[in-house]
């Protein structure tokens, strides 16, 4: 119990920093975590990237040495634009060293282009498919009302 609540002797790992601290929410990122007293966490290890309402484990996880471990990190479906993740380094006696707001997840193209589309559509039906719908419309009620002209006369 001693080893796991003190913090001032140096048996807690602590992380400084993650190479690059930006990917794409496709996952397959390589990073390398840099901190302190890595070589004192306990097997299993657990690297966690957490969103909102999310925690996305990384894969390949290895520490390198006691200021430096390397990750893959995951595939984040859920991802908003350029989400910011917070990341959890843990094991298996419950220590965790944390890096708030150390991930930026990019989307990619994809959501711009799904966006684009739906611009692209929505400017098609209001340029070309409703006045084509008006005009069809205004044409039947012209018919309409020269028939009715008509058998009044």
């Amino acid at each position: 119990a001693e080893e796991l609540c003190v913090f001032a002797d140096g048996r807690w790992p602590r992380l400084h920093a993650l190479q690059p601290d930006s990917g794409s929410t496709l996952g397959s990122t390589l990073v390398t975590i840099t901190g302190e007293n890595l070589s004192l966490l306990r097997p299993p290890l657990r690297l966690s990237f957490a969103l909102r309402a999310a925690e996305f484990l990384a894969t390949n996880l290895s520490i390198v040495n006691d200021s430096m471990a390397v990750a893959v990190v995951p595939a984040t479906p859920t991802a908003t634009s350029f989400a910011r993740a917070d990341v959890f380094l843990s094991d298996s006696t419950g220590r965790t060293a944390v890096l708030f707001s150390a991930f930026t997840f990019d989307p990619g193209w994809q959501p711009y282009f799904v966006t684009a589309l739906m611009i692209i559509g929505f400017v098609c039906f209001a340029f070309v498919a409703l006045p084509l719908y008006v005009a069809s419309g205004c044409r039947a009620e012209l018919r309409r009302d020269s028939t009715r002209a008509t058998s009044l006369v």
